[in-house]
């Protein structure tokens, strides 16, 4: 009778122990949880909840993940789980992610999101979204599928009330509350969508980086948010951010620098258009795109500023001995003009691999 009360009393104990470790889970996601907003605009455009992030650092700072191929900084409003607004500004991005960190004006001591390290593959994760009921909620239970594309990312598999797809920026924590991550969308334009594909989360570790004051500007600060390769009838899309192994990001974005730089004369663009979906199927040759999180200059070999560009396409391996070219624009793949390349493109080739290269897991 003895063992049997002791049973009883030991199956409570570690049941209220379960339940408490769940709501402190809860507790503390829900308070570190913050929503990022493009505030109205003096021209009458409405304010648009782009993106979640969580509190880091000493309370008035954000980590959060934007969607550069349809975002170049600029103003920002942060709302808390209190439903406070602070000002925010860009202090930092990590472009293969997209993680950026925000800094808030006249915020303090605001509740600090704890920071886990990642999981192993097969193990539970939350995500932390948003209902019209509550302020923040725990959408869904998932599990870490695979790595994609290397350790910048992962997949987590498992549906949520809104199917597959999470918001920009949702929140992942490991059960104990600690975050681990930040959804971070397909690209509709640049890369493929495929059928119900399982969510891509940019690993919050990348993101920690931002934070040490003391680090030296990484050489991946100025490089692309997004890029794809593409060559006749293939693109290579199955990835977010930077191209999948055996691609060299940062060979890639020394190689890139060099020939934003060695830009020639203007050269005709009517043979393409990549407003269209299947922009990429009729190519000369082979084209890498890359969306920049701020706009670049295109120079002349001689320094002289000749345009302004947020994405960018190198086109090279044309028939009949056609120029190498750059294409350009200041908006999502509506081009403005291009340029005849005149710099080398032996480094960009090495850095990226051709066009239907089997993605490294």
């Amino acid at each position: 009778m003895f063992l049997r009360i002791l049973s009883v009393i030991i199956v409570l104990l570690l049941f209220g122990a379960t339940v408490s470790c769940r709501q402190d889970a809860s507790s503390l996601v829900n308070k570190s949880v913050v929503q990022v907003w493009i505030p109205a605009s003096a021209a009458g455009e409405s304010a648009t909840r782009v993106s979640s992030g969580v509190i880091v650092g000493n309370g008035s700072q954000v980590l959060t993940l934007m969607n550069y191929e349809e975002y170049s900084p600029g103003p920002l409003e942060v709302v808390t789980r209190d439903r406070t607004r602070y000002e925010a500004s860009i202090k930092a991005i990590d472009p293969r992610t997209g993680i950026t960190l925000l800094q808030l004006e006249g915020a303090s001591g605001l509740p600090v999101a704890s920071i886990g390290t990642l999981p192993q593959y097969n193990d539970t994760v939350f995500t932390w979204g948003w209902s019209d009921s509550d302020w923040a909620v725990a959408k869904s239970t998932m599990v870490i599928s695979e790595p994609a594309p290397g350790a910048l990312f992962f997949r987590v598999d498992g549906s949520t009330p809104m199917g597959p797809a999470l918001d920009t920026g949702t929140v992942v924590s490991d059960r104990a509350g600690k975050i681990i991550g930040l959804a971070t969308p397909l690209h509709l334009r640049l890369a493929i969508r495929l059928a119900n594909p399982p969510p891509i989360i940019a690993g919050i570790n990348s993101g920690r980086e931002l934070l040490k004051p003391d680090v030296p500007t990484p050489l991946w600060a100025d490089g692309p948010a997004h890029s794809a390769i593409a060559g006749s009838g293939f693109i290579s899309g199955d990835f977010a951010g930077v191209l999948p192994p055996p691609s060299d990001y940062e060979q890639m974005t020394l190689a890139l620098k060099d020939l934003l730089g060695t830009v020639g004369q203007p050269v005709v663009t009517a043979d393409l258009n990549l407003n269209e979906q299947s922009w990429y199927a009729s190519l000369d040759g082979t084209m890498l795109v890359v969306v920049y999180p701020r706009p670049v200059d295109l120079r002349s070999s001689d320094g002289r500023a000749l345009a302004s560009a947020k994405w960018v396409g190198i086109q090279w391996g044309r028939s009949e001995g056609k120029p190498n070219r750059l294409v350009y624009g200041i908006r999502a793949y509506t081009i403005d003009g291009g340029f005849e390349l005149l710099g080398d493109l032996t480094d960009l080739q090495r850095s990226v691999p051709p066009p239907g290269t089997p993605a490294i897991r």
